[in-house]
């Protein structure tokens, strides 16, 4: 952990960072996010209801604007690659509402609120760049610490939108933009030795001898350091991340996700292990046949199990063939399963993805593809698993 660089992030450097923000993304997928905000404005009894809960965190986050926002990216194994820092300037100390003591605090946790305001980040700005990361990548996991406030003010900013009215549209809201969520306080009521989850992210590290990197109560250290415990607690109670996905500390309703959670290879990794419903996994490997942008798309496959090349798209030019394995396989009749590579993903003139859809032999879609991120895409067809490369 000490060799964890906590990158700071301001309007100067906001794209050189997001780029890198945008490559390690695609090998390490978990992003553990912690916020600083300028205090409650209203606070919630210990023992308040559901209801007021909410009533309370909506007044809070909806009159307040976002000073930080830390994330940590790590991959499932508790590897942890960077920590970005994104301070924003659109809070202004001395005109927007906030608590005095919350501001007093953070002061002494050494934010400068002149820099910040100074050269920090517009919201519009980073929603707009942030977004578009997003979407290109499949099966991201967040993690955070008692995060409610902290998803909530995540789901302000992507949804460039007030918090829903209720509690039950906000985990709606919310399982538009998160494909899958953790809360460590949550699942440490169910870890023994935990205290039943009644303690703060400072104990609890103490607890599982985490060191932590930077100062509290800066978000990037404080999303680093709930990385850390996360990988540790998954490492120490054999954590099934099943168990947990979509409950928060402190409300009832579960986050459902509506966005589909696709198997994306690791580079270089693609014998992974599964029940396919043939006999045997088929995997696509693709090689470039000349230079330029254009894509020839793959289908079904010939009575030798060969990928055969029909459809077009915009993308590079690759020739997708099948290697199989074992040789007990009966592969499907010709022209049985199509992937139509019909949408092309690009950040201005830069391709940067293709996403499409397989179809079987009567035009019925039975999967979708994620996505064709330098040169992988993946697809699920039950529980066969496809993997292919576009360079």
């Amino acid at each position: 952990m000490d060799s964890v660089k906590i990158r700071e992030v301001w309007g100067v450097n906001l794209d050189h960072e997001l780029f890198l923000f945008d490559q390690t993304l695609q090998h390490h997928n978990l992003l553990s996010f912690d916020t600083e905000f300028p205090g409650f404005l209203r606070n919630t009894p210990r023992d308040a209801p559901e209801t007021l809960r909410y009533s309370d965190l909506k007044f809070n986050i909806d009159n307040t604007k976002l000073i930080q926002l830390g994330i940590t990216l790590s991959d499932d194994y508790g590897n942890i690659s960077s920590t970005w820092e994104f301070n924003f300037c659109d809070f202004d100390i001395d005109n927007d509402a906030c608590n005095e003591t919350s501001i007093d605090f953070l002061k002494k946790s050494g934010l400068d609120f002149e820099r910040i305001r100074k050269d920090g980040i517009f919201i519009s700005v980073f929603r707009r760049k942030f977004l578009e990361i997003l979407s290109v990548h499949a099966n991201l996991k967040w993690v955070t610490f008692h995060g409610l406030y902290d998803l909530a003010y995540v789901l302000k900013l992507l949804s460039n939108n007030s918090l829903p009215l209720t509690v039950f549209d906000f985990v709606k809201e919310a399982a538009v933009y998160f494909t899958a969520v953790f809360d460590i306080k949550f699942i440490a009521r169910f870890c023994k030795g935990l205290m039943g989850g009644e303690l703060g992210l400072n104990r609890l590290a103490c607890i599982l001898t985490v060191d932590r990197c930077g100062e509290a109560h800066n978000a990037g250290s404080d999303s680093l350091l709930t990385a850390c415990v996360f990988a540790k607690m998954k490492n120490v109670y054999r954590i099934e991340e099943r168990n947990f996905d979509g409950f928060l500390y402190s409300i009832s309703p579960k986050i459902q996700s509506m966005r589909p959670k696709i198997v994306v290879p690791h580079y270089y990794q693609p014998l992974i292990p599964c029940r396919p419903p043939f006999p045997q996994m088929m995997v696509c490997y693709g090689r470039p046949t000349h230079p330029g942008y254009h894509f020839q798309g793959c289908c079904g496959y010939d009575e030798l199990g060969e990928f055969q090349t029909t459809q077009t798209a915009l993308a590079r030019n690759v020739n997708l063939q099948a290697k199989q394995f074992g040789t007990t396989w009966n592969p499907p009749p010709k022209g049985s399963l199509k992937l139509n590579t019909d949408v092309a993903i690009r950040k201005g003139h830069q391709f940067i993805g293709v996403g499409g859809v397989i179809r079987d032999g009567r035009g019925k879609i039975i999967a979708a593809v994620s996505k064709a991120v330098d040169g992988l895409f993946s697809a699920e067809i039950g529980e066969c698993i496809m993997y292919g490369s576009s360079s």
